[in-house]
């Protein structure tokens, strides 16, 4: 999709991949996660890695990351359905629309990755 990497918690995971030491803006994530009593943060972490494969358009790797199956994301991502009359259609996403399916998935899932309510 792209290489740039519009979530910060995003670019501190991929340092920590990189270099095997987590940055202190990234401690203090989990540091503040635990004071409000989310222990279980690794579907969390899980959900971020998808994301960043989605931007970066890694949709196998992606699937892997958020526990999904990679051909149904792939082919949810790749075909756009839609109904006229009583007839439903089935077409294929490309380029810009592509990418726009692929980005509102990342929007979702982040937000709902972070959503407390």
């Amino acid at each position: 999709m792209t290489e740039e990497r519009p979530f910060h918690i995003i670019t501190l995971l991929r340092e920590k991949e990189k270099t095997g030491v987590t940055p202190p803006a990234l401690e203090n994530v989990y540091k503040g996660l635990t004071n409000l009593g989310i222990t279980d943060q690794e579907g969390m972490w899980s959900v971020l890695r998808g994301i960043d494969y989605l931007m970066a358009g890694d949709i196998d790797s992606a699937a892997d990351a958020l526990g999904l199956d990679s051909q149904e994301l792939s082919k949810t991502l790749k075909k756009r359905s839609f109904k006229a009359g009583s007839d439903s259609f089935e077409t294929a996403r490309s380029g810009d629309e592509l990418r726009a399916a692929q980005y509102g998935l990342v929007r979702s899932l982040y937000s709902w990755d972070f959503d407390v309510s």
